[in-house]
């Protein structure tokens, strides 16, 4: 037997669901009709993107925290660790207001990353950049298949590179 509570709780996550539902679908008819309408292949394109642009920027964003707020090896205390973990969260709130050019520049002239990693995280952020501001005809450009397979390939490179980088330093707050 449930409580009224239960099922006000119930009914609560079931109109919560719906209006999420109804929302997603107000969206997704306002960009079906957009002038600068995409495709499906360039909403997946697109979202590739912006995926791998995040995993890289919150990449950095750690080596530039850890790098700034580096770890207390001989702490003595547990205050002493969430000190320095509340620093670092200090550290990304300012990086959330630096862009990912900058923090990439901070990030090869600290010597985190090497310039080589540096040279396949920028051309991701090149694409980034186009689908984020997109010119209606300069986006269309992305439905050639060369130039995705380029893209595609541009996007697992920075990836497997980022992968490589912290299986040597494992991302950990």
């Amino acid at each position: 037997m449930t409580t009224y509570r239960e099922e006000t709780k119930k009914k609560s996550e079931q109109d919560i669901r719906d209006l999420i539902e109804e929302l997603e679908g107000q969206i997704d008819a306002s960009e079906d009709t957009d002038p600068a309408y995409l495709n499906s292949h360039l909403r997946e394109l697109r979202h590739r993107t912006f995926y791998v642009h995040g995993a890289i920027e919150r990449g950095i964003e750690i080596l530039i925290a850890k790098d700034v707020v580096p770890d207390l090896i001989d702490s003595k205390s547990v205050e002493e660790d969430e000190g320095v973990f509340a620093q670092r969260i200090k550290i990304y709130d300012v990086l959330q207001n630096v862009s990912f050019s900058r923090k990439l520049s901070l990030a090869v002239e600290k010597k985190l990353i090497s310039n080589k990693t540096a040279t396949l995280f920028r051309p991701v952020n090149l694409i980034r950049n186009e689908f984020a501001h997109p010119d209606p005809f300069k986006i269309k450009r992305y439905t050639d298949e060369d130039l995705t397979l380029d893209v595609l390939r541009k996007l697992q490179s920075a990836l497997n590179e980022l992968n490589v980088l912290f299986s040597k330093k494992p991302i950990t707050p």
